[in-house]
């Protein structure tokens, strides 16, 4: 029976928040760089007693745009949702199934604004509808990108060593040299307790992988993200019984049963959670327990987002029962110039704390939202 807030209405918003200047050199092996501004879709739902969540994504792929994030939103995934009750989180995912194919960029952020509201409604924090909390403080691990050079990389790396991080990650694949000199520099000038993860984004093909990461694990690397396709088990699984350096899953995990078909064929030693690519915050949680079940260590990542989604992540990882990872989770405040929350989430010397009150425990400001929303116009 619904004895929840009923939702009234469904709005999205449109926004582009710009990269600071640092982040400007931020890129991935497939792509030449980081843009100037980033683009954002925030969801507000708000119930029939006039209670509202927020929910957020960035950063799309595999099809999904904002266009299409908005649209799914707007004719699809709102009309389904209208007078369900917000905090019967179980039934509304399954008649958003129904209603839309796919799309899991579009339900993440439905499912999010849904969470939010329905903890305060209830007065409950996010961590605790996902069943509890094992830590208020998440380690977080910011990522280092592709465009500096070496001598650059290795003094971003200090810099963060320096204000408390202990764990960063590099994006490599572009360029060898470059990777293997910056890495080089990182051991012979960062102290020694800086852990090292880096992420090829897929960058490497079957006939070189090996070769080239056999030789960049000799610089101590935590754990390697997704060197190759993820439908190239074969090349996976070689990588994952030779290398010493643990080999973590990312794209190639979207269900339970795929981290079960990976950790059987011994072609992945670790998964990656990014609630966004799987469809939300409960389908994140999901797999994180399957992965955990089939004793494979987890990682929550993001995917650039903003507050929002930021603070939702980090109710994820502290409702999960093993967590020996630092969060891939860098902060709005190291790569935006601003934010729609007030004030703007800020990792301080190395941690970020799960933000308290109910639902998502961040408050966006209307008029920040209004002015970011009318700059992407």
């Amino acid at each position: 029976m619904d004895m929840g807030p009923k939702v009234r209405a469904v709005e999205t918003f449109v926004v582009t928040i710009a990269h600071n200047a640092q982040f400007r050199n931020w890129g991935i092996s497939n792509a030449p760089t980081a843009s100037r501004d980033e683009l954002y879709v925030v969801a507000k739902i708000t119930s029939e007693d006039g209670v509202v969540g927020y929910g957020e994504v960035g950063r799309y792929y595999e099809g999904e745009t904002p266009a299409t994030v908005v649209r799914a939103i707007r004719e699809y995934l709102a009309p389904a949702l209208t007078g369900m009750d917000a905090s019967n989180i179980g039934a509304t995912r399954r008649r958003m199934a129904h209603a839309l194919t796919g799309q899991p960029f579009a339900k993440s952020c439905v499912e999010m604004a849904l969470f939010d509201l329905a903890g305060r409604s209830l007065g409950a924090p996010v961590w605790k509808l996902l069943g509890g909390a094992y830590r208020d403080r998440i380690a977080i691990c910011p990522s280092v990108g592709i465009n500096e050079r070496p001598e650059e990389v290795c003094e971003r790396v200090a810099e963060y060593h320096a204000s408390g991080y202990r764990d960063i990650k590099f994006k490599i694949g572009k360029d060898f040299s470059r990777d293997r000199r910056s890495l080089e520099l990182i051991r012979e000038r960062v102290p020694s307790d800086m852990k090292i993860r880096v992420d090829p984004n897929r960058a490497y093909r079957p006939e070189n992988a090996l070769k080239i990461l056999a030789e960049l694990e000799l610089f101590d690397l935590l754990f390697i993200e997704q060197p190759v396709d993820p439908g190239d088990t074969l090349t996976l699984r070689q990588l994952a019984r030779t290398l010493r350096t643990p080999v973590f899953a990312d794209e190639g995990t979207r269900t339970g049963g795929d981290v079960i078909r990976l950790a059987s064929q011994e072609a992945t030693r670790g998964v990656m959670v990014k609630p966004a690519r799987i469809g939300g915050l409960q389908s994140a949680r999901e797999l994180a327990m399957v992965a955990d079940a089939v004793h494979l260590p987890v990682c929550v990542g993001s995917l650039r987002e903003a507050g929002i989604a930021t603070a939702a992540m980090l109710h994820l990882a502290a409702s999960l029962p093993h967590l020996d990872l630092a969060c891939n989770l860098g902060g709005p405040a190291l790569f935006l110039e601003g934010d729609v929350i007030a004030p703007m989430l800020t990792p301080d010397n190395g941690m970020m704390p799960v933000p308290p009150g109910p639902g998502l425990g961040v408050d966006v400001d209307e008029e920040r939202l209004a002015f970011y929303a009318a700059k992407a116009e």
